[in-house]
């Protein structure tokens, strides 16, 4: 489960337009779906802070947990609103059973970009783990308003239904 949140949630961010290898240093060939108007927003980050990000990636799918968050954090000193490093520092904070910081760096990336579903997701389990039932609910309704907007037809309706899942697991554990 844990990983399927992972891909998820990367997957949403994806969509989203807030993980590309030009505004974050993402690594590997699925970040080539983006969104051309984030893209325009955001500046290229530095050779020094893709590096970084690279590590911290690596690291992450390693398991050294405290080495990826040593490379986000230090992406964070300098880009406090990198979402993918965000993104990263809450699986991090959540697998590390800190479930309000993981809520904090979720919702830095959500207030970015309010349709990541695999945020939410993450955000749902958290909310799930900490008894904040009502904030699980209410993502699960927003959830299902745009899974209803969508009805199976748009580009995301599998995360959208995958997230959906996810927190319902959580809720019912």
């Amino acid at each position: 489960m844990k990983m399927l949140l992972l891909s998820i949630a990367g997957a949403a961010l994806l969509c989203s337009g807030a993980a590309n290898a030009e505004n974050a240093g993402v690594v590997g060939k699925s970040t080539s779906i983006s969104n051309s108007s984030i893209e325009q927003q955001r500046p290229v980050p530095s050779a020094n802070v893709r590096h970084l990000y690279k590590r911290g990636v690596v690291n992450f799918e390693q398991g050294d947990l405290l080495m990826a968050k040593r490379f986000f954090s230090e992406i964070l000193e300098t880009q406090p609103l990198d979402a993918s490093a965000h993104f990263y520092m809450a699986r991090i904070k959540s697998q590390r059973n800190d479930q309000v910081g993981a809520l904090e760096h979720y919702q830095v990336v959500l207030n970015q970009y309010p349709n990541a579903y695999g945020v939410m997701a993450g955000m749902g389990q958290s909310y799930a783990k900490t008894s904040q039932y009502g904030d699980a609910y209410r993502l699960l309704d927003i959830l299902a308003a745009d899974a209803k907007v969508c009805a199976n037809t748009c580009a995301n309706a599998r995360i959208i239904d995958q997230s959906i899942a996810i927190i319902n697991t959580a809720l019912n554990q």
